[in-house]
């Protein structure tokens, strides 16, 4: 059902698009992962200063993983790293 309704919102640019479809879909997504969800996983991060990287690296340091960092200023993607630890 949730893939069916998901293809209707998205060929109705206005609803798959807007608030609403952010909306109907949240009644079907899985919930929140639990907080060691990746625990004994390592994941590389490239961009990891700023940004989507820096949000990502937070995300997978909060849920328990190994979390190594990538960028290209190394004061900065040493100072993330701290922050993040």
């Amino acid at each position: 059902l949730g893939a069916a309704v998901d293809t209707v919102l998205d060929r109705s640019v206005i609803l798959g698009y807007t608030n609403v479809g952010s909306r109907l879909r949240r009644l079907w997504w899985p919930a929140d992962a639990p907080p060691n969800a990746m625990a004994g996983k390592r994941v590389v991060v490239t961009g990891a200063t700023a940004g989507i990287g820096l949000a990502m690296a937070e995300s997978f340091a909060r849920l328990g993983a190994t979390v190594h960092l990538l960028g290209r200023d190394d004061a900065k993607t040493r100072r993330c790293a701290g922050e993040i630890r």
